[in-house]
């Protein structure tokens, strides 16, 4: 019971990070000189599963203007890392 209560805090409490630009205001302003084409986020999951071994899974993602990058670990087995590099079709957004 302990372990599922834990699992449903786990799974209340997960939420997705997402860089933005700034927007902007009525009020001019000098040119932002930190604002990029980036975008950045990253999943975190943690599964419990009864008699073996908690599994933490983690999901890291950026585009940068028409490339892709996605590093993960423990996606595809214990203990394995993997990364994936794309160039995103704008046409199809």
């Amino acid at each position: 019971m302990r372990n599922f209560q834990i699992s449903i805090i786990l799974t209340l409490l997960t939420f997705n990070v997402y860089a933005q630009k700034a927007t902007t205001d009525s009020l001019p302003s000098a040119p932002d000189t930190l604002s990029s084409d980036w975008s950045f986020g990253a999943d975190v999951w943690y599964f419990i599963l009864p008699g073996e071994t908690d599994i933490p899974l983690l999901l890291v993602f950026a585009e940068y203007n028409a490339f892709y990058v996605l590093a993960r670990y423990n996606y595809e087995d214990l203990n394995t890392a993997s990364l994936f590099l794309s160039k995103v079709n704008r046409y199809l957004k």
